[in-house]
């Protein structure tokens, strides 16, 4: 299951396209959550439990962006809210634990930087699509 965000910041908002790749995040955020509730350790907040592996290390950069650039860039679609919303803790407690993990916030970019590059990759995208 994918969470994709970009569709969202991609659409024109207010569009039928935005409310159908809010759909579409919903959609993968309900599935996440049900296969970590499923075959997570629930002894901790990582896959493996207590212990941070390769799975939360191949998902970080995605996890930031998401946390980071979604709610920066489109408020109305803040993933925390989303998650509390429809209900789904066992990804909220997965995502703050990647998101706030020290070895993941040393060597990310601050977050002004992942939004200022994800608004020039958006403005590049929509010019190409002229």
């Amino acid at each position: 299951a994918a969470m994709p965000y970009m569709p969202l910041l991609r659409a024109e908002e207010g569009s039928e396209a935005e409310a159908e790749a809010r759909r579409t995040l919903e959609e993968g955020m309900r599935a996440v959550d049900a296969f970590l509730c499923e075959y997570a350790d629930g002894d901790g907040p990582f896959f493996f439990g207590e212990s941070f592996s390769l799975a939360e290390e191949a998902c970080a950069p995605f996890a930031l962006r998401l946390m980071r650039v979604l709610p920066a860039l489109r408020p109305q679609h803040d993933p925390a809210s989303m998650l509390e919303a429809l209900g789904l803790a066992r990804l909220a407690t997965w995502l703050d634990a990647v998101v706030q993990r020290p070895s993941v916030t040393s060597t990310a970019p601050p977050a002004s930087d992942m939004v200022a590059a994800s608004k020039l990759l958006l403005e590049r995208m929509k010019g190409a699509a002229k």
